[in-house]
């Protein structure tokens, strides 16, 4: 209960405007508090540090390519580069 009194006291909101349940559902914060206490209740970014999934620059480089000289959607667009052994969504082009 002492965690939940200094999360209050540091939102600066009263014990009956913060219902408890919102501890519950967040407990990653009180996990945070215990490690590195307060300061580890500020907002952070959940932004990923990398995108495993992005596609190399040549592929990039060479729709990009095929884009300007041809106009095409992008399902023909993906037939092309199928040809050429590049496999990508439809979506990605």
């Amino acid at each position: 209960m002492a965690v939940f009194q200094k999360l209050c006291q540091y939102l600066q909101v009263g014990v009956q405007t913060l219902p408890i349940n919102v501890l519950e559902k967040n407990l990653n914060w009180v996990a945070r508090y215990k490690l590195r206490g307060i300061e580890a209740l500020v907002p952070q970014s959940t932004r990923p540090k990398s995108q495993p999934a992005e596609l190399p620059i040549r592929v990039r480089e060479r729709i990009i390519e095929l884009r300007q000289e041809t106009k095409l959607c992008s399902k023909k667009l993906n037939y092309k580069l199928a040809k050429e052994g590049i496999k990508v969504s439809d979506r990605v082009i």
